[in-house]
């Protein structure tokens, strides 16, 4: 028969089943009445057309292979008979799958943690070209002027902001940041527009961007907010745009204040985006002769991170060379990725060890179904289908531990996430 003919038919299963019932108790009725037309009794007129028709389980079974989808009809049955006994053995299914859920609820929610502190790369337009540089942050203005390893560099000064919204006041992770910050990063706002060259004018009003979390539990995801003047750290500002949900660059900030020409510069983070054509190596080189330039004479040891010397102020040295590093990278060293590889791995000894002990309960289990398995298959199974009943009931208790595993790991990992964000200073 055709395949799809046959999956027609096995989907059809019921309705054919019911039809071919239907029809062999007619083929027998017709037969009993024509053995009674022949002089037989009842009883003997049925038997009669019993022993001439065959046996009528057997015929359907046959007419079911030809007709519908053997491993179909086998696979359901065996389905069935799993789910009953299962069910009728619930200490075993549920110590069985709530072992697997806690051991893969354990490996997925650190798989998870690991992966996104060590090597999960920036969510941003070609993130690899995003790189940290541990250029002086004092002398960022000379620097950005002089530098061609970045298509742009920008600066970022982690702080905190007391924002007033009505009546409240309320403290939140903040950043000063250069008006080119999000050009860097290529992201745009989802409401309003990011900072540009002239909020960083000397003298400019002050402007700040929100966050989207921020926009929707102060302001009521207000769409005409872009425009608005908010209180921060008393200072009057302008609202020019809402970020997108999930946008916290770099260290989950919800208010971003554009930085002025004439605002001083106490230190930072500094990172740009890499020109195609320049590796982070490369760009390293040549920021490190641009410092060697930028040094002022008689520093021999290192490059003076503070230039203006004139006044007196003591010079402060820094390492002799200019690191550029994938910003993804920047807080996670070498050494410690290895660290956290080893426990990854060892957290998968943790999910071998859940699967051995459920393979005891297996093993144990079918040492006391021992007289089941003999009689079924003393009436006629089969080795095969003996092996495969046992590997249906296994993976019905896989996968129920697989979705509690699930259901584990989405509930801590979002715990886990909420206690470090609220704990973070």
């Amino acid at each position: 028969m055709n395949p799809l003919r046959r999956l027609v038919s096995f989907l059809r299963q019921d309705r054919l089943h019911a039809e071919m019932a239907d029809e062999m108790r007619l083929h027998l009725d017709l037969q009993t009445e024509r053995n009674r037309a022949a002089g037989m009794g009842d009883r003997e007129a049925r038997e009669a057309a019993e022993r001439a028709f065959g046996n009528v389980a057997a015929i359907q079974q046959r007419a079911r292979e030809v007709r519908g989808w053997r491993a179909g009809d086998e696979l359901l049955a065996d389905l069935r008979f799993a789910a009953r006994m299962l069910r009728k053995h619930p200490g075993f299914t549920a110590a069985a799958g709530l072992t697997l859920a806690l051991g893969i609820g354990f490996v997925t929610t650190l798989y998870t943690m690991i992966n996104g502190v060590a090597f999960a790369q920036l969510p941003f337009e070609d993130p690899a070209r995003i790189v940290s540089v541990s250029l002086p942050a004092t002398q960022f203005d000379d620097y950005a002027r002089r530098q061609d390893s970045c298509e742009a560099i920008a600066l970022v000064q982690p702080n905190s902001a007391n924002l007033r919204a009505g009546a409240f006041v309320s403290r939140y992770a903040a950043a000063t940041v250069t008006p080119n910050f999000l050009d860097v990063l290529r992201v745009r706002p989802a409401i309003g527009r990011g900072f540009s060259p002239e909020d960083g004018r000397a003298g400019a009003p002050r402007t700040v961007l929100l966050g989207h979390e921020l926009w929707v539990r102060e302001f009521g995801q207000a769409e005409s907010i872009a425009g608005q003047e908010i209180q921060v750290n008393g200072e009057m500002c302008t609202i020019v745009g809402v970020m997108g949900e999930g946008f916290g660059f770099p260290f989950n900030q919800e208010v971003w204040l554009a930085r002025r020409a004439d605002e001083p510069i106490t230190g930072g983070l500094v990172f740009g985006r890499l020109r195609r054509e320049i590796t982070a190596a490369q760009a390293s080189e040549q920021l490190t002769a641009l410092a060697r330039s930028l040094t002022p004479a008689g520093a021999r040891d290192g490059f003076v991170w503070d230039a203006d010397t004139q006044d007196g102020r003591e010079k402060r040295t820094g390492p002799t060379k200019i690191e550029v590093v994938p910003f993804a990278e920047r807080t996670v060293k070498q050494a410690l990725r290895i660290m956290l590889s080893s426990i990854l791995g060892a957290t998968f000894l943790v999910l071998l060890l859940a699967c051995a002990n459920v393979a005891n309960l297996v093993l144990a289990r079918a040492v006391d179904r021992k007289k089941e398995l003999a009689l079924r298959a003393a009436l006629g199974a089969s080795r095969a289908r003996l092996i495969r009943q046992m590997v249906t009931e296994s993976v019905i208790v896989a996968v129920l531990g697989a979705a509690g595993g699930l259901l584990v790991a989405t509930w801590t990992t979002r715990a886990l996430w909420d206690y470090i964000m609220t704990e973070r200073p």
